[in-house]
């Protein structure tokens, strides 16, 4: 079980080269995404210049992955990264803590660029892209 990190579905949304790439390397896999990274995604069309254009682009690609919800237990084991880190004074920001609450909750591998983030999350499995 793969998840697209928001920076991948970004550099997707931009039609980067390496982004096309990187999905390619898993196409056998049914691929998933945050409810938090189509947030991300939903409020960067909203504030960006070409607003419905990329609103249409978001709704697109958000339609083509299945996404993964913010439930309870995703929130839960989020806030237990958000406390561990925080002792630790390793910090991550709170949409990447709630996003990887959510790969956890799932057993999911993240694709992601932001490793040095990522990987101060225990048990997380994350690839970089």
């Amino acid at each position: 079980m793969k998840v697209l990190d928001t920076d991948l579905l970004v550099a997707v949304l931009r039609g980067k080269e390496d982004a096309k790439k990187a999905l390619e390397a898993v196409s056998g896999d049914e691929l998933f995404a945050s409810s938090i990274s189509i947030f991300e995604l939903y409020f960067g069309a909203f504030i960006s210049q070409r607003k419905q254009e990329n609103l249409r682009a978001v709704e697109n690609l958000a339609s083509s992955l299945t996404v993964l919800d913010l439930d309870f237990v995703s929130s839960k084991l989020a806030a237990g990264i958000l406390a561990e880190l925080r002792t630790t004074g390793s910090l991550i920001g709170l949409k990447d803590c709630l996003i990887a609450g959510t790969c956890l909750k799932h057993n999911a591998e993240l694709l992601s660029r932001n490793i040095s983030e990522f990987s101060r999350v225990r048990n997380l499995k994350v690839r970089k892209w």
